[in-house]
Formats: C-alpha cells, structure tokens, sequence
C-alpha cells in the first residue's frame, strides 16, 4: 500500500513519519492534472530535465498527491526542518492549482538547485538505502531489542526450571548466603552454578552477577534475589491452582474436607483439599480426584469462625457452596457439633453439603481412649516407650541394640494409633534378643536413673 504525503498535516515530519513513508512508497504522477485558477493547463515537461548530453531524466522527487490536487517535492517534505524561505512545494498544502501552474517554470529549477533541496534529496535517498537494507537505528535498535528480550527469556527459562525442580521435591532454595559461589548460598544458586559448567548463557550470567557483588555495583536485573524465587513460586501456584478450578468446573459437583495443625511458628494452618469426580482423558470412566486448594491461617477454634473461614476461601477462588454435596472433618466438636459446629453452620446455608466425619480419625480416637482405659495397655505401651528412649539416647547403646536385635526400635506415635504396630513388631519378633541387650547395656557406665530404668524393663 503507497503513502499519500498530502495526508501528512504536521508542518515538519518526525524522523520515524519519514522512515514510514519511504517504507511504503509514494504515489506515482498522474496522467492527467487539473487547470489551474487561470485554466492553464498543467507543464507536465516541468516533471524531466534535459542534461546537457541531450538526454531527458525524470525528477523523480516530484510528487502528486490526490488527497489535496497538489504537487509536492517529497524530499524536502520529508526532511526540511527550516520555516525560513521555505517553498510551497515543501509545505503541508503543496503547490495546487489555486496558484498558476506556469509559474511553476521559474519555481521548480530555483527550487531545485537550492542548497536546502540537495541536502534534502541526499538525506532522502541516504535513508532510503538503509531502510533498504535493514541497517537503519530504528531496525537495528529493534534487533538488539530482540535478541536481548530472547536471551533474557532463555535465563528466566533456567531459573523457572531449577525452581520447580527444587519446589516439586520440598527441598529449601535459600542459604544463609546470597552470593554467587559463596559456601552456604543455598540449594536454588548451587543449583544454577552447577548447570552453569555445561551452559554457557548461564555461566556467563552467574559470571556477571558474581562480579557486580564482588565490586558491591548493584545490577539493575538479575532475576536471582528472594523476591524473585517468591515471585516465580506464587506464579507457579496460581498457574495449579487455576487447573484445580478448571477440574473442578468441569466436575460441578464436590466435597470439601478441612483440617488445621498448628505449624512451627505456632500458626494453625487449615489445610482445604477438594474431592470431586472427573471423566478421565480418555473419556470412558470416572475418576476421583482429590486436589489441595490452599492453606489458610486460622485464629480462631469455634465452629463459627471455622465455618465462616470455610465460605470465605471457596469464595474467595470461585468456587459456589451451592454446589457442594459433602463435608470431611474430625471429630472434634467444634467441627462436627450438631448445633455449633461447623459442619451444621455450613448445613443450614446448604443442606446438601451432607457431613461426612473421618473415619480414620474416628478409629484413631476409639483406639486412644480404648488404651488409656486399661492399667496393662498402659503398662506395656510405657514399658516400649522407656526401651526406646533407653537405646536411643546414647550410640553406644543404640549399636547394642542393632546387634541383638534386627528390627530398629521407633518411638509411639501420639498421632496415629495404627502407627503403633511398626513400635511393636521389634519386640514380638526379637524378644529374647532385646532381652540380652537390655542385659548387656547393665555392663556399661550408666547414671543411677538409667540404671533402675534397666532393671525395671528386664
């Protein structure tokens, strides 16, 4: 598609303006021209010069525009910057046929050989050549500009890689140093200085970071600070959790099951898992799908304020109560309360969110109480407990047990009842062993505690 220069309305053109005009082209010369105000008729000789050797050549930078009937000198358009004597061939309006068309035998050749017009037309032809060729700033400028944004997507590549490849492991990225090659600098940096020995964007990278923090000269990107591992693992999580919804809406329907523990800073942390039924790739059968959705604090214990926490994070992701058809909790009473637990509150907003309690936790319950109930059970539990801590307080004790004894000995779970029974298979299978090894640490240099401890086993 060619330009019309008489659509351009600025007095001046901005350099880029030009580059597009010359980039698409112009009209060429009509045929035929309008009379002017006189009716004189149009020199269209005016459009060539004759050389000296007799020859005619077309002065090929004078341009018809449509747009305004009017002739134009597109060089000078393009280029003249100075207001100053300036021709009506170089103006917005061009020269048209308001004036006299047989003035233009004196214009055209004083215009032509002014010192402005060669400057133009050498400038014009000048850039023509290099947008020609694809070596103009603006082109190599958006070169650079591409192979830059390409290198930096190549070492975000990188960097996402050994996040994820630390994340989906639960390995820890940070150390107690920030600094390339430095001791202690953690598993996300050892990780990319180990990939930089066989990739050479990447060692050049790391070679960049590590010589700005040695001369202490703050680089102005480098995409390895904590805030950026943070960034990558919050994008990371609403990309899964963005799946997770999309499964979900597919499914409609499902089951929310919460539970919370207090976590190492002494926050409880309420664990949301959906459980929902989604048609398999293949789409032949059914699948349940159970699919962790987030982790929330929580600050208070009553049913109330669980119930209301529960509303506002399946809110908060989209997600309608409406549509659930089931509740997991515990047991405890906050949760399952006919009245005040949160399992009822949810009920009476959606009573088909039918409360399922969790079994295992039922069991686990019933367990615990059944033991704690009977002075043996007791007993014998404390009696496996003391052996344990008796052995493994010390490694000179714990090798004598591991030599008379081929099962390791494992501390009760306060948890888990079932996890009892790996506690107590040492001693059904390797009593009689257990039992030299409990005589065979008497032997030892022992303090009068462990020593009645010993004998009170035995």
């Amino acid at each position: 598609m060619t330009s019309d220069i008489g659509d351009l309305g600025q007095d001046f053109l901005q350099p880029h303006q030009a580059e597009q005009v010359i980039l698409q082209g112009h009209r060429r010369i009509d045929s035929t021209f309008p009379k002017d105000r006189a009716h004189g008729k149009f020199p269209v000789l005016l459009l060539s010069k004759s050389l000296p050797s007799g020859e005619r050549r077309d002065r090929d930078w004078l341009v018809w525009t449509q747009s305004k009937t009017a002739l134009f000198c597109l060089s000078c358009r393009l280029f003249r910057t100075n207001a100053l004597q300036r021709s009506h061939l170089c103006r917005p309006d061009g020269y048209s046929g308001d004036n006299l068309w047989k003035k233009l035998y004196d214009r055209v050749p004083s215009h032509e050989n002014s010192t402005e017009h060669y400057e133009c037309y050498v400038e014009w032809r000048e850039t023509e050549a290099r947008l020609r060729a694809q070596t103009s700033v603006n082109a190599l400028l958006i070169e650079d500009i591409a192979t830059e944004a390409e290198k930096w997507r190549d070492i975000l590549t990188r960097i996402r890689d050994a996040i994820l490849f630390l994340g989906e492991r639960g390995s820890a990225l940070r150390g107690s140093s920030h600094l390339i090659g430095g001791r202690n600098n953690g598993n996300f940096l050892s990780l990319l200085e180990l990939l930089s020995r066989h990739d050479p964007l990447l060692r050049v990278h790391l070679g960049d970071v590590r010589k700005s923090q040695r001369l202490h000269q703050r680089m102005q990107v480098h995409y390895l600070s904590y805030d950026i591992q943070n960034e990558f693992i919050e994008l990371c999580s609403r990309h899964v959790i963005t799946k997770i919804l999309e499964e979900r809406a597919g499914a409609k329907y499902y089951t929310v099951m919460v539970d919370a523990t207090p976590d190492a800073s002494h926050v409880e942390q309420t664990t949301f898992i959906l459980r929902f039924m989604r048609l398999q790739s293949d789409k032949r059968a059914h699948q349940v799908e159970e699919r962790f959705l987030a982790s929330v604090d929580c600050h208070g214990k009553t049913g109330e304020v669980i119930a209301t926490l529960i509303c506002d994070t399946l809110a908060e992701h989209g997600i309608p109560l409406i549509e659930c058809r089931g509740q997991a909790y515990d047991n405890g009473r906050n949760m399952s309360g006919e009245c005040k637990g949160a399992q009822s509150r949810i009920l009476a907003k959606n009573p088909y969110a039918l409360y399922a309690p969790c079994a295992a936790h039922t069991l686990n319950l019933a367990g615990v109480d059944t033991a704690q109930c009977c002075p043996r059970a007791i007993s014998f539990f404390g009696i496996v407990q003391k052996c344990y801590n008796i052995f493994s307080s010390s490694t000179q004790r714990w090798e004598i047990s591991n030599e008379y004894v081929a099962n390791s000995l494992h501390t009760l779970s306060d948890t888990r009842w079932s996890a009892r029974i790996d506690v107590i298979k040492p001693f059904a299978a390797n009593l009689p062993g257990l039992r030299q090894a409990l005589r065979k640490a008497q032997g030892l240099n022992l303090t009068a505690e462990s020593r009645r401890d010993i004998d009170g086993i035995l």
